[in-house]
């Protein structure tokens, strides 16, 4: 509100405009409407680079660049100008913008995969929210841990900072808080403790409900003999699902089926699952010549496969149901 007040035609030193300018960017920014012109912040980087004056606002504009950068895909210039904002920041006491930039180098590097680097930055993350106290630093940084620690393959130690983060959990928006009780409920389902991956899981759902939730909630009170109100979950959970979700849940239910004895719902779960498989890989095919001709022989035999494996399936499910009535 002040900044809109601020009548910019008087602003006549360029300091003074070049200020104005790199906190209209970090304002926009954190509104959420980052721009996709990289004009203004590679101003701004120019200016104080050369200047050397004002070593912060060096830091801030390298690290909003960066940030700028990554919303518009150019990961690798991300990761570069996050690190010049990291060197800069570096002899200053200002633990905000060490966090800020630490979190982001954190992100990045795990969607990279490049784990290593992103425990690094997130241990770092942790030593500022241990400085600050601050409750919203810890919840994210004990989260990222146990991602990272998931991906390593280290799931006793993931399962340690989901509990770390749990304390904290109150602190972050609807949505991420979701997610965390999501991935308390989810560990608690793959121990068998479904009493309490319940618990969470509805909590889950509350704060902001999800398919991968739903389907997950629908299992255990499918396994409960509660199979309407399973039923009732899984529509809920397809009806909003993507792609993907759409293959975890389907799978879940053919398994459920399966488990049971339900062979023909099985089935048709299965084959539900193999077409719409069919359908993610048709929408990742590119517009390659090559590409496309190597395709149609994959596909070819998986083609082949699935309509081996589903005649194979509804010939054991005939054989069930003619042993049955023998």
């Amino acid at each position: 509100h002040i900044l809109s007040g601020i009548d910019t035609t008087r602003i006549m030193a360029k300091a003074d405009r070049i200020y104005y300018q790199l906190i209209e960017i970090q304002l926009l920014y954190r509104m959420r409407k980052p721009s996709d012109n990289l004009e203004g912040i590679n101003e701004c980087v120019s200016y104080y680079a050369q200047e050397r004056k004002d070593v912060r606002k060096l830091a801030q504009a390298y690290y909003y660049r960066g940030m700028l950068e990554y919303e518009s895909g150019k990961v690798d210039k991300a990761v570069t100008s996050l690190k010049k904002a990291e060197e800069a920041a570096q002899s200053l006491y200002d633990i905000d913008l060490k966090h800020k930039i630490y979190d982001s180098l954190s992100t990045l590097n795990f969607l990279s995969g490049n784990i290593n680097l992103a425990r690094k930055y997130t241990l770092l993350s942790l030593e500022c929210a241990k400085l600050t106290s601050n409750g919203l630093w810890f919840a994210y940084a004990y989260n990222h841990l146990a991602c990272i620690y998931e991906a390593m393959g280290r799931k006793a130690s993931s399962w340690v900072y989901i509990k770390k983060s749990l304390p904290y959990i109150q602190t972050v928006d609807a949505k991420d808080r979701a997610e965390f009780l999501y991935m308390v409920g989810e560990n608690y389902h793959h121990n068998n403790e479904n009493s309490l991956a319940k618990q969470y899981l509805l909590l889950s759902s509350k704060a902001y409900p999800t398919p991968a939730t739903y389907n997950i909630l629908a299992s255990i009170y499918n396994q409960e003999g509660m199979k309407d109100t399973a039923r009732a979950l899984w529509r809920k959970a397809m009806g909003n699902a993507s792609l993907d979700d759409k293959v975890d849940i389907l799978d879940t239910i053919a398994n459920q089926r399966f488990s049971e004895g339900d062979f023909r719902g099985a089935y048709w779960s299965l084959k539900e699952l193999i077409l719409l498989k069919d359908s993610i890989e048709k929408q990742k095919q590119t517009f390659s010549i090559q590409e496309i001709q190597l395709k149609y022989d994959q596909q070819k035999t998986k083609r082949n496969y699935d309509r081996m494996l589903i005649r194979g399936l509804y010939a054991l499910i005939v054989l069930i149901v003619i042993i049955a009535a023998l």
